[in-house]
């Protein structure tokens, strides 16, 4: 009778005991949207995440260099390659159990996941001190969501039609942790524009005023003012219009003319004859054609976005 007491006393105390410690404690090695951003600042780090997740082989650490080339005649795949699933997409064939399709296409929108969660959060902690720190980081989140859907438009949709009704891609605006069953539909080529050219937009005004300068001279890694306007020029190029097109790769290609062909940046105007702004882009293109050139971008940092130098950026 003693020990069959001393069993159920046990027994309380130890469930007593449980309930109170999974009452009490919270997950200390676990973080949620709730808990991972308590200042602006924190959305340095999921900026980062995105940034990083453009350096997937089956993004920007390989297939959107080398498979546009390969899906055209620029490049011939080899029959001696290795099985790599590239095969139906050389072929023009997107088959829905290609895994070299489903990669691209998960990893695009896990990448505009991240920036989304910038996007709806950072907001939150903006004030008078910091509004600057805000534009630089939900800024650069805008402009790599728009980079997103471009991508996916270019990859996925039938044309480029500016207002074109034919279906797309889908818009990812809402953070899988928000709503973890969300699935949005196809939306049509037109609503993708204006979903691109909408976060450009924002993101060349928020860029315009930030605290601290983005790139350096010796590290362009990441978006700032000059590549949002690279992006709107060449979205607009796809888009069909011109004016904006030249506008904006004006805006990209005007800091760099003084050097390279000597125009005066303020009234736009040759200040030195024809012949020797030639002379400066032939030395510029060969340059660029140099195997040592080409071995600097295959750095790791530059795998975080394409045209991010200026002398690039006046040939895009």
């Amino acid at each position: 009778m003693k020990i069959y007491k001393y069993i159920v006393l046990s027994l309380a105390l130890a469930t007593g005991s449980c309930t109170g410690v999974i009452e009490e404690v919270n997950p200390t090695h676990i973080l949620s949207d709730t808990n991972a951003f308590v200042r602006a600042t924190d959305y340095e780090t999921a900026l980062s995440g995105a940034y990083a997740q453009l350096r997937a082989v089956n993004l920007y650490g390989r297939d959107q260099a080398s498979l546009p080339d390969m899906m055209t005649d620029n490049l011939s795949e080899s029959p001696e390659n290795l099985p790599q699933g590239t095969r139906g997409l050389v072929d023009w064939q997107a088959a829905s159990d290609n895994g070299q399709i489903e990669n691209n296409w998960t990893l695009m929108y896990r990448m505009i996941n991240s920036t989304n969660i910038v996007i709806n959060g950072i907001d939150a902690f903006a004030n008078a001190s910091n509004q600057r720190t805000v534009n630089r980081i939900k800024g650069q989140a805008l402009a790599l969501r728009a980079l997103g859907h471009f991508d996916l438009l270019k990859w996925y949709a039938n044309n480029y039609e500016r207002n074109s009704g034919d279906p797309a891609v889908p818009i990812s605006t809402i953070s899988a942790s928000t709503d973890p069953n969300i699935r949005p539909a196809r939306a049509t080529v037109r609503e993708v524009y204006d979903q691109i050219f909408r976060d450009l937009n924002e993101a060349n005004q928020l860029l315009a005023n930030v605290d601290a300068a983005i790139n350096t001279a010796s590290n362009r890694s990441r978006i700032d003012g000059t590549v949002v306007n690279a992006l709107l020029a060449r979205v607009s190029l796809y888009a069909g219009q011109w004016a904006d097109a030249i506008r904006f790769s004006t805006e990209v290609t005007m800091p760099t003319l003084p050097k390279w062909c000597g125009i005066s940046p303020s009234t736009r105007a040759r200040v030195v004859p024809p012949l020797r702004c030639i002379r400066q882009l032939r030395t510029g293109l060969l340059t660029m054609l140099r195997p040592t050139w080409w071995r600097s971008m295959t750095k790791p940092t530059m795998y975080a976005l394409p045209h991010t130098l200026p002398k690039v950026s006046a040939f895009a």
